[in-house]
């Protein structure tokens, strides 16, 4: 069963059609008995995979397989579209796979997709197969129709990478200002910087945006000798810096550095005692569970003594 399982998943590039795995002779009781085992998962009907640890991954093979079911024309779309393009998400990615159904007065559902009414007809971009909106448009659906986190932290990455330009972002978002939540789209478009290097640090932006204490600095560059350091907030009123701790943030460092995580987390302690000492600031560092919760984030910043008041031009970089 497993040589018929690689065909067919090789055929469908990580996608498994059972009607293939039933012309390599392998029975629907044979197939549900490798799904109990947790060999294979059940994608939708008549399609399957592999336990994937990704969920971004689950839902792009979600996306591969209505496409592939599907029969009509079909564009991939909003959160879909994302995954599609490999965006980060604060969240879970939808149980459902959304397109756009041009042409329509109305959305439409049913078990495993919803249809956006649109009145255009939009470009799109093949990835893996799919008619998928432009990563701009992807982007400006996102921000109109998905919370401030979820849109904010898209457009960060995207942004940071260089894979869009802010301006034909907006320009997206006003096409469909009056009908489609274009104002929203706008808040979140202007709102991304692309100094923000993390997911987690783009949620936390929001969160203090939302929570309303005073805007840090970003990616605060500090000089110690020859060597420079980036912090990635700073409250020059309270003498303050801030960094976000995720788990990703040391596990990548010890790949790119080859030493052990144990190591690569007494050399940030280093770290930050010579910019401790250099600056005579003080350090505050939140988690995951932290910046997720409005409530506990708000406690971490108060009980570090940042303010609850934004300034104007408080974002500018500040160099040591």
């Amino acid at each position: 069963m497993q040589e018929a399982i690689a065909i067919a998943e090789a055929h469908g590039k990580g996608l498994i059609r059972s009607r293939h795995l039933a012309q390599l002779g392998i029975s629907s009781d044979r197939l549900a008995e490798a799904v109990g085992l947790g060999v294979l998962y059940r994608v939708r009907r008549g399609y399957y995979a592999r336990p994937m640890p990704f969920p971004r991954d689950r839902h792009k093979l979600l996306v591969r397989a209505v496409d592939d079911a599907g029969g009509s024309r079909m564009i991939v779309s909003h959160l879909s579209a994302a995954a599609m393009h490999d965006l980060p998400i604060i969240g879970p990615w939808p149980d459902r796979v959304h397109t756009l159904a041009p042409g329509r007065g109305g959305g439409s559902s049913r078990a495993d997709v919803f249809a956006h009414a649109v009145a255009d007809e939009p470009e799109y971009v093949l990835v893996d197969g799919v008619m998928v909106t432009t990563l701009e448009r992807t982007l400006a659906d996102v921000a109109s129709t998905a919370g401030l986190e979820v849109a904010v932290t898209m457009i960060h990455y995207a942004l940071r990478t260089r894979r869009v330009e802010r301006s034909h972002v907006e320009a997206e978002a006003r096409q469909r200002r009056a009908r489609y939540g274009g104002s929203r789209a706008l808040t979140a478009i202007m709102f991304a910087d692309p100094r923000a290097a993390s997911p987690g640090e783009s949620l936390s932006r929001v969160r203090m945006h939302q929570l309303a204490f005073e805007a840090p600095e970003l990616q605060v560059e500090v000089r110690i000798g020859r060597q420079r350091y980036d912090v990635d907030f700073g409250w020059a009123s309270t003498a303050l810096f801030g960094e976000f701790d995720g788990l990703i943030k040391y596990t990548r460092a010890a790949e790119l550095s080859g030493l052990p995580v144990e190591e690569v987390v007494v050399a940030e302690k280093v770290r930050e005692d010579a910019i401790r000492a250099e600056t005579d600031r003080r350090f505050t560092r939140w988690l995951w569970k932290e910046a997720l919760n409005a409530a506990a984030f708000a406690r971490k910043l108060r009980d570090a003594g940042v303010p609850n008041a934004r300034r104007a031009g408080s974002t500018s970089r500040r160099t040591f």
